[in-house]
């Protein structure tokens, strides 16, 4: 082969991939894909950066796939306001994956650490406060059907952060709500809606 000609594969096969990385970059920051194929390519891109902390694409997914549940779930059907999500909706994800990160970005710089145990108490405190005509296989079917979470994504997404969020209210006192929702104007947002 002469050098014109792997010259011109070299040049044909950069322009692929560079169609191919546009492609996905668009997929993802312009049109917001959140079909199968973009979940696993594209699953690590930074959906935001909170003070230094990534909010990748995938963890905004998860809580788009939570909004979408509840605007089907149960609570909502029996309003009869069960409705497709909207990019209002799509917003209120990334929000709400900013606020955690930037409450778990506090939690570290102030040197606050909750456990697993911690969380597994929080957990089984409100199972008890649930009373016992409730039992946890029904409180497992309505994470599920409520936010299309399992027991682990709701202490994930919701009890641990809430938890942390907590702690450092108490020992921030007045100035804990300021300095949070500094951390999370500042954030940098890839996501336009």
């Amino acid at each position: 082969m002469n050098s014109r000609m792997k010259l011109l594969i070299g040049s044909g096969t950069v322009l692929v991939f560079a169609f191919a990385i546009g492609g996905l970059v668009t997929s993802v920051y312009y049109w917001k894909l959140e079909n199968p194929f973009i979940r696993s390519v594209a699953s690590s891109f930074p959906a935001a950066n909170v003070n230094g902390r990534l909010v990748s694409y995938g963890t905004y997914l998860e809580h788009v796939d939570a909004q979408r549940a509840f605007l089907s779930g149960p609570m909502v059907a029996d309003t009869g306001a069960v409705r497709e999500i909207t990019d209002l909706e799509r917003k209120e994800a990334l929000d709400r994956a900013i606020r955690i990160e930037a409450v778990a970005g506090l939690a570290a710089d102030s040197q606050v650490e909750v456990t697993p145990l911690d969380v597994d108490r929080a957990y089984d405190d409100l199972v008890a406060r649930a009373g016992t005509s409730t039992s946890p296989a029904e409180i497992q079917t309505f994470l599920k059907k409520q936010f299309g979470w399992d027991e682990t994504e709701y202490k994930k997404y919701l009890l641990r952060p809430a938890f942390t969020e907590e702690l450092l209210r108490n020992k921030g006192g007045d100035t804990f709500d300021a300095t949070l929702q500094a951390r999370i104007d500042g954030a940098k947002r890839y996501l336009r809606f």
